[in-house]
């Protein structure tokens, strides 16, 4: 998203693209409420509208998510080595 900023894009193709990626996300987890990578995704969305408060409650479920599954996976972290690493911007 954020290279988006640094794009030959027009302003409404940005906009278009933004949008688009925003819907994607709410549908994955909307279809699966318990889709760590989906959540960080959005959360990523989410700082890139300067929406911080909203990323960081995404970002603590994908990270809840990621802590208490990860007993569960062949490689722990593997699936989502980003989450701890996201964090929005103040």
């Amino acid at each position: 998203m954020s290279s988006l900023a640094n794009s030959n894009l027009s302003e409404e193709e940005k906009l278009e693209y933004r949008n688009q990626a925003e819907s994607e996300a709410l549908f994955a987890i909307q279809y699966d409420n318990n889709n760590r990578l989906a959540k960080a995704y959005y959360a990523e969305i989410l700082i890139d509208q300067f929406k911080h408060e909203q990323a960081n409650d995404y970002i603590t479920q994908a990270r809840k998510a990621t802590a208490k599954d990860d007993g569960c996976l062949p490689h722990p972290g593997l699936y989502l080595r980003n989450v701890p690493r996201i964090q929005p911007r103040h």
